[in-house]
């Protein structure tokens, strides 16, 4: 029989490595070396020294951050966001901390993330990634121009005017940006408060879709930003996840859409405002003509007392002329 510096299959030569969930080398070569020269006990030994290694090296969150890792956690309540809550959807919902979202976000290329409010996964729901932005506060959204004959032209200057824009950052990045059009249509859905969108990307090669979601409260809206596990995803999926992540945020007390009051600040360029603010670009000021201006006091009850108002300023002027 061959001895054991001779059998390289023998316990006493194999070059044992244990190893841990992840496939990565543990420092157990004395133990490993001791289960492997031992004839009779050798089975439980080794058992129990592997065990005793695998706990012993299992990484606490303490010790992932310390060594830089981006851990999410798990979450199974609402969770708190700056005007309202966000419920998890799915059983492996998961949550970053802003610290952990940021560093994310930073090795994505985001250059800061003052406006993000909450970053969560929720694969088993089909989104990888969900970022919550900031709440938008520049005042109750209304729906009028939505509907005005006109809006497919303000939509095409609004997806002209992020084109620009895109081929402005490749240049300056010296990147390959080619955008391939709506993946999703700009929506807008009346009952349920909420506008909706999706595009795709070429970037240096790499595919990417970008949707977005908007639910309108009393003040703004609140945006969230979908990242989708399945890369092709069809339009149909893209609706789902958009149902999915509306049906789990709910507005704090006092700030859904129908709370508006009198007196509320009124956003002035209304849901098409909001979807240029949505995709970072200006909107054209056709929206901010005397008509618009017409309508907006109309919608708020106005018009009368600025008229009543107006015919007192004349009535004034003419008396001062006759006097003089």
């Amino acid at each position: 029989m061959a001895s054991s510096a001779e059998n390289p299959l023998h316990p006493a030569r194999m070059p044992l490595q244990c190893h841990n969930s992840n496939g990565n080398i543990r420092r157990s070569a004395a133990i490993c070396g001791l289960c492997g020269r031992m004839k009779h006990f050798w089975p439980i030994l080794c058992a129990a020294g592997l065990a005793a290694v695998f706990l012993a090296g299992a990484p606490s969150s303490a010790h992932a951050q310390a060594l830089g890792e981006i851990l999410a956690r798990p979450f199974h309540y609402p969770l708190a966001l700056e005007r309202g809550t966000l419920d998890p959807i799915g059983p492996d919902a998961e949550y970053y901390t802003h610290e952990d979202a940021c560093r994310v976000l930073h090795n994505w290329g985001w250059t800061h993330c003052k406006g993000v409010d909450a970053m969560v996964s929720e694969r088993s729901a089909g989104i990888a990634t969900l970022v919550v932005e900031k709440p938008n506060q520049d005042g109750h959204i209304t729906f009028d121009n939505w509907d005005h004959s006109d809006r497919r032209v303000e939509v095409t200057s609004i997806w002209d005017s992020f084109v620009a824009g895109l081929r402005r950052q490749a240049k300056e990045t010296g990147s390959l940006i080619t955008p391939s059009g709506w993946a999703v249509q700009p929506t807008l859905d009346h009952d349920h408060n909420l506008l909706f969108y999706a595009f795709a990307l070429d970037w240096d090669g790499h595919s990417l879709l970008n949707a977005k979601l908007a639910l309108f409260d009393r003040r703004g809206y609140v945006a969230f930003r979908i990242v989708p596990v399945d890369e092709s995803i069809s339009k149909q999926g893209i609706v789902k996840l958009v149902r999915l992540v509306s049906a789990a945020y709910r507005p704090a007390q006092g700030e859904a859409y129908d709370d508006f009051e009198d007196g509320d600040r009124i956003a002035q360029d209304g849901s098409l405002g909001a979807l240029a603010e949505m995709i970072d670009v200006p909107l054209h000021h056709r929206e901010k003509t005397l008509t618009h201006q017409v309508e907006t006091m109309l919608r708020r009850g106005w018009l009368p007392l600025v008229l009543i108002l107006l015919a007192g300023v004349i009535y004034l002027a003419a008396g001062r002329t006759k006097a003089d």
